[in-house]
């Protein structure tokens, strides 16, 4: 599937974005639970990390949070978020 975005404030080249391949199942995967640090975020991913272990079969779940809610997650974080084979954001309040 291809999406293009376009950002009306942006003045400069538009680019072709790609959407990551979905899972077929998550069965024995490791995913990535990505906290924006805003309150309510933590207990939504508390939530969905039981289910995704109770009930969707998942071998693993790594929590990352990011230090600033406001700014994109660190490259470093992101280098580890990515050698998940899935991941799940949160965003709360």
């Amino acid at each position: 599937m291809r999406t293009i975005t376009l950002d009306p404030t942006f003045e400069g080249r538009v680019t072709d974005s790609v959407v990551a391949p979905r899972p077929a199942t998550l069965r024995g995967a490791t995913v990535a639970l990505l906290d924006n640090s805003k309150k309510g975020g933590r207990d939504l991913l508390d939530r969905i990390e039981e289910g995704l272990l109770a009930d969707h079969g998942v071998a693993d779940t790594r929590r990352f949070r990011k230090p600033n809610l406001s700014a994109p997650a660190p490259s470093s974080m992101m280098d580890d978020v990515i050698r998940c084979d899935a991941v799940i954001t949160a965003v709360g309040d």
